[in-house]
């Protein structure tokens, strides 16, 4: 059974049904999540940080853009990988911090996936003084993802 065009202008004029779609609307945004709540979801599995060094990095087209050269404790907890980017050969190269929560481990590759790798090249470069690095043999944990 359809609704009349007197039915549906007196629903479409309704101040309850405005109120009751409007509600309906907001059902459809959800919150952003942070980057910690986006590593959750990719069941974070710990990994040495041994195992880490020396691995690729690679950006959203598969590409490699660096290798994992350190991996460090900020001092606000956080841990980072760092990573040479740019020179030639090893030379001039300069280091970037990669946040733990926005890289994800793809098989024996470190793959980027909340940042495009473009954006590397405006990070701002890594410095010691600001972070400790860990052991080798520490543990962290680290997101698995696919692609």
């Amino acid at each position: 059974m359809s609704a009349t065009s007197d039915e549906q202008a007196t629903a479409a004029a309704d101040p309850q049904w405005q109120i009751v779609a409007a509600a309906d609307d907001d059902d459809d945004k959800q919150p952003e999540l942070t980057p910690e709540q986006k590593m959750a979801k990719r069941y974070p599995q710990p990994v040495r940080v041994s195992f880490l060094l020396g691995l690729p990095v690679l950006d959203e087209n598969s590409s490699i853009i660096g290798h994992v050269h350190a991996v460090v404790r900020t001092p606000q907890g956080k841990i980072q990988l760092v990573m040479p980017l740019g020179g030639f050969l090893g030379f001039g190269a300069r280091l970037v911090p990669i946040p733990i929560e926005i890289v994800g481990m793809l098989g024996a590759q470190v793959a980027v996936v909340d940042m495009p790798g473009d954006r590397f090249l405006s990070s701002p470069t890594w410095t010691s003084s600001r972070a400790q690095p860990l052991g080798t043999n520490e543990s962290i944990r680290v997101a698995i993802t696919r692609r």
